[in-house]
């Protein structure tokens, strides 16, 4: 029988993570956007304290955020007014 491997300490502490997002956004009493928030920075903190390293290679904290932007790019190109959006200095 052919067990896993046990998965290093980052992908333990990122299902320990997932599991508190599913309870912050089970509950009525919280709102949806400070459980999202709070979900963020628990994973900034996470891998500022705990640094990411494979290979020689360091994973930033801020390279969680690079997907926010790419989404907002594709918003705006897909508005009709884009040209007046994106030339605002």
């Amino acid at each position: 029988m052919n067990i896993p491997d046990i998965p290093n300490n980052h992908a333990l502490a990122m299902l320990f993570i997932t599991a508190i997002a599913l309870y912050f956004f089970r509950r009525d009493d919280i709102p949806l956007e400070t459980s999202s928030l709070s979900v963020l920075v628990l994973l900034c903190l996470v891998f500022t304290v705990f640094p990411f390293e494979i290979n020689g290679h360091h994973l930033e904290p801020s390279s969680l955020f690079f997907g926010f932007g790419m989404l907002l790019l594709t918003f705006i190109q897909k508005q009709p007014n884009a040209k007046a959006i994106a030339q605002i200095p």
